[in-house]
């Protein structure tokens, strides 16, 4: 793109957006549009495909969010839940420190997006996901002591 004019720029550009959205792969989609720098349409994906993180391994989740950028906050929000809810939902004891730590990313992530000018663009709020996952798991006291501590 730096070497390209600014009308080969804006036809790469249109060719990434139509290459983005054909994509069954959502990591590779959204992968796309923030390597055009469209943070809030790699968002927009993420928050629209969530589902689709829910089958993928922890590995490659894990990995992935080390190389997201910093302003892919609701990206993030939808992998940790994504690994949390794996967790919990497969009564996956020994990983509970894992998703304790998971639970404190999601913490974090709501006091940025609070105190930011960035919404949850119809993903659940934090305190409604808490509310859920409570209601859900709230008897798996030694996760929820490792929250606490």
């Amino acid at each position: 793109m730096v070497i390209a004019t600014p009308a080969q720029q804006a036809d790469l550009r249109k060719k990434t957006y139509e290459l983005a959205d054909q994509q069954d792969d959502v990591i590779i989609a959204i992968g796309l549009w923030l390597e055009v720098k469209e943070t809030t349409r790699a968002n927009q994906v993420a928050i629209a495909r969530q589902d689709e993180f829910d089958d993928m391994h922890y590995t490659t989740l894990t990995r992935w969010l080390k190389q997201l950028p910093d302003e892919t906050h609701l990206i993030r929000v939808v992998i940790y839940r994504s690994l949390l809810n794996d967790i919990l939902e497969n009564d996956r004891s020994m990983a509970y420190g894992h998703a304790a730590r998971y639970y404190k990313h999601l913490v974090k992530l709501d006091a940025f997006i609070n105190r930011s000018d960035a919404s949850y663009m119809g993903l659940d709020h934090h305190k409604n996901y808490v509310d859920s996952i409570q209601k859900k798991h709230g008897k798996k006291y030694s996760f929820w002591d490792r929250v606490e501590s």
